[in-house]
């Protein structure tokens, strides 16, 4: 038998214990929720949890994975969450139902009284979700976009930006067409991002009675288009994109990712949403190039959609990863409408999602000084701004 002698333990190593510990309790039960005290009158559930629908891990009722496009759009399969603590409601179906009929305008009142105000940035995708659930108000079941045109929506600040007034929310869409402040963008518009933010964010309570519940902004299949347009071959030579491209994508995203926390009050609920796949061409190259004006690459799509969830976490933005929510499907064409655009069906549970995320407001509103919350947040935003610096310095080149 061999005789072992206790060693002291350094004061280093109990003091990183000591801050472990503490770090673990800080964050049990809060992957995805936070523990608050909340006051009389604001929604609870449980233990008293605010949920960050956004990030939470979720699955899809059924195995719709194997169903193909009208069977989805004739029984559209329902997200969920698997945290049992944080279960998605459904929203949106009530939301719709009393608006059929007036295209969810309302026919009188303040809009002060309207409880959920959700703002999205981003692109034809973005406008597409909003689209489809002012038609489903208006009676159009299913969607049906070839009907009028823009049916049931509003311009609420200039040609491009729709909005759709439902009795019991408001969904505006503030497009912009990539986050390169110098363009090219999209058929030649015009308006860098920052600008087109901007003014959204100065429209909006002029509009809608107050500042937005929930502001989301979203990855650009746009942004992709542009790097084929500028270096068309270069690019699409390749499944990797250059590093300093997608470094200089980042800070341009970040920057607006700063705006858009600056511009709003400390109330409101920041998210950003990743791209779905786009649908493949029918026979795919060995390039693995899209249909849709061949303008990117699978793997070019999942490397930006990678980069914003880095970002998301730096900054303290919920992720709404419509990439996770349709890998499950087999085929791209289940839950696209076209080349690049959600199915109806799908618009309609993003929706519910983003409605479901503008409830937690108020729990949002009366306990951001939870010191539980406070701490974790700081010290999940410090982990994830250190990890940034130390990619922006791997990008640089060493001193000789």
């Amino acid at each position: 038998m061999h005789s072992h002698s206790l060693k002291r333990v350094p004061v280093w190593a109990s003091a990183g214990v000591a801050c472990a510990l503490l770090l673990w309790y800080c964050s049990r039960g809060a992957r995805g929720v936070a523990t608050f005290v909340t006051s009389p009158g604001t929604p609870t559930r449980p233990g008293n949890r605010q949920c960050e629908y956004g990030s939470l891990p979720g699955r899809w009722i059924g195995s719709p994975g194997v169903l193909g496009a009208e069977q989805l759009a004739a029984a559209p399969p329902r997200w969920q969450t698997i945290d049992p603590r944080c279960q998605l409601a459904t929203l949106l179906d009530s939301i719709v139902a009393a608006g059929i009929g007036t295209c969810g305008r309302k026919s009188g009142g303040d809009d002060s009284e309207q409880p959920h105000r959700i703002l999205m940035l981003g692109d034809s995708v973005d406008r597409t979700v909003v689209r489809d659930v002012c038609h489903a108000a208006a009676g159009l079941n299913p969607p049906q976009r070839a009907v009028d045109g823009q049916a049931c929506m509003e311009q609420w600040v200039g040609d491009d930006e729709w909005a759709c007034r439902l009795p019991g929310a408001v969904f505006a869409v503030q497009p912009f067409w990539g986050v390169s402040p110098l363009g090219p963008y999209n058929r030649n518009r015009t308006g860098a991002a920052r600008q087109r933010i901007q003014k959204a964010l100065a429209k909006f309570p002029k509009s809608f009675g107050a500042a937005p519940d929930l502001a989301v902004i979203g990855a650009l299949l746009w942004d992709l288009a542009r790097w084929k347009i500028i270096d068309p071959d270069g690019i699409m030579a390749s499944d990797q994109l250059p590093s300093e491209l997608l470094l200089e994508w980042m800070g341009n995203m970040e920057d607006l990712l700063k705006l858009l926390r600056a511009g709003v009050p400390s109330t409101t609920m920041l998210a950003v949403h990743t791209l779905p796949f786009p649908r493949l061409a029918a026979k795919p190259s060995a390039a693995g190039s899209l249909a849709h004006g061949t303008i990117t690459r699978h793997a070019h799509v999942a490397q930006l959609n990678a980069a914003m969830r880095h970002l998301a976490g730096v900054h303290g933005y919920q992720v709404l990863d419509l990439e996770v929510m349709t890998s499950q499907f087999h085929q791209a064409g289940q839950y696209l409408a076209d080349n690049t655009h959600p199915a109806p069906w799908l618009s309609r549970a993003v929706a519910n999602i983003l409605l479901n995320m503008a409830r937690e407001v108020p729990l949002r509103a009366d306990n951001q000084a939870a010191p539980r919350r406070l701490l974790l947040s700081r010290s999940s935003r410090l982990y994830h701004r250190l990890r940034h610096r130390q990619l922006l310095q791997s990008a640089l080149p060493s001193p000789r």
